[in-house]
């Protein structure tokens, strides 16, 4: 995992398309649902290494079935972008990945009359 520059950061402003930013960035390591309509990109690096696990099970001569499973460590340090649902940049956090994670997923609270 390569951490991001500051200055490929610097060059994303609110607004920017989710194609400049990947443009910029590269591949993330994470993605998930932001708030039903939007989306959050996770970029970050660890020095403890590789947080996942690959299984592949043969069932047949011409098939098997397979799982990949990762997970967003404590240790791992980055950035988070989330878009809109126009994939539009709403904002840009950076600090503990997990931490991060946690807290753009805390749904609202429903008030029901």
């Amino acid at each position: 995992m390569v951490p991001v520059a500051e200055e490929n950061l610097a060059s994303l402003q609110t607004g920017a398309s989710l194609e400049e930013c990947l443009a910029e960035l590269g591949a993330p390591l994470f993605t998930w649902e932001y708030r039903e309509t939007g989306v959050a990109l996770a970029w970050g690096s660890s020095s403890t290494g590789d947080h996942g696990f690959s299984l592949s099970i043969p069932l047949s001569d011409n098939a098997s079935g397979s799982v990949n499973f990762n997970n967003i460590n404590q240790n791992i340090e980055g950035v988070v972008l989330v878009f809109d649902e126009a994939l539009e940049l709403r904002w840009i956090r950076r600090g503990f990945l997990s931490d991060i994670a946690a807290e753009s997923r805390r749904q609202s609270t429903n008030v029901s009359e």
